[in-house]
């Protein structure tokens, strides 16, 4: 309501995976539930969804888009299938994650894919995509991986975010509340 958040334009793309083959654990540090990172990698690292994922970003990504994938295996092999993306996972070092998120938010290169690295407290105000190729049970991992591109910036006024995997149903979030008593969904 303060316009410091951006607009989403929801595109929700089914991707063809087994979320039933996917276990759930309890994270002893959160308390939250969520689904097993090898379980996750198994159903969605796949020939078939990653060309599926890669379709989604040529066919929906604009400008400078953040993937956030389900595994670091996941997140090399989508990289392989877009042409330009880079990948930031916890054996990234410091030196290197710097420059990556530096050079990605200059506009360096198109897409940077992530494993479970930049979805707390990283700011790049030019995502323009948002897309999301990993499920989560999480709802506070959901807003933050959403949240990477709400920051408005020069001349931004929207973020595209690309559903791979069903989680905007999960979590009833397709667009931002236009007032505390409603939600509009620009959803397709």
């Amino acid at each position: 309501d303060q316009g410091h958040l951006a607009d989403i334009d929801c595109r929700q793309v089914t991707v063809d995976y087994d979320a039933r083959k996917i276990k759930t654990s309890r994270n002893s540090t959160t308390g939250q539930q969520d689904f097993r990172l090898r379980d996750l990698d198994a159903a969605l690292n796949t020939p078939e969804t990653n060309d599926q994922i890669a379709a989604a970003y040529r066919r929906y990504a604009q400008g400078q888009t953040l993937v956030f994938a389900a595994s670091v295996a996941h997140a090399y092999e989508l990289a392989r299938l877009i042409d330009g993306a880079r990948v930031v996972e916890a054996n990234t070092g410091p030196e290197e994650r710097e420059r990556l998120i530096a050079g990605f938010g200059r506009g360096e290169f198109p897409c940077l894919i992530d494993n479970l690295v930049l979805t707390e407290g990283t700011d790049i105000p030019g995502i323009e995509t948002v897309l999301v190729a990993r499920p989560t049970k999480n709802s506070t991992l959901y807003t933050q991986m959403v949240g990477r591109g709400l920051r408005r910036g020069p001349g931004k006024t929207s973020v595209r975010l690309v559903d791979c995997v069903g989680v905007t149903y999960d979590n009833s979030l397709c667009a931002r509340p236009r007032s505390s008593a409603s939600i509009r969904r620009r959803c397709s």
